[in-house]
């Protein structure tokens, strides 16, 4: 797991990781409690994972295409490697999202039962 969070550009992935035990935090803090403001800030906490994944998605293909044009040119396999690696902060912000509309459901089932 840390390989690939390396892999992945600490700049982006370590943030990624706080927001993930931030979500579960608030997971675990509303489910205690029961308290709803929490709800709306998880939403909130898992679209910016998202968002923030994308972004890093995005900085390293202009940083990457930057490396190619300079290069002249790659084969795709170097290629195809270096799309996969892009793909890792944007799937690591879009599984927080998938937790933290999880949680947001739940919770929201949760208060309507009691």
């Amino acid at each position: 797991m840390f390989d690939f969070i390396q892999m992945g550009g600490p700049m982006f992935t370590y943030p990624l990781v706080l927001l993930l035990l931030a979500i579960l935090g608030l997971i675990a803090v509303s489910g205690l409690k029961g308290e709803r403001r929490h709800r709306s800030l998880l939403l909130h906490i898992g679209v910016f994972s998202a968002v923030w994944g994308i972004l890093g998605q995005a900085m390293g293909l202009y940083q990457a295409m930057g490396v190619i044009e300079q290069v002249g040119g790659v084969s795709p396999r170097m290629l195809a490697g270096g799309l996969k690696v892009s793909f890792i902060s944007t799937l690591f912000g879009l599984g927080n999202l998938v937790i933290a509309l999880a949680g947001w459901t739940i919770l929201g089932y949760r208060k309507r039962a009691e």
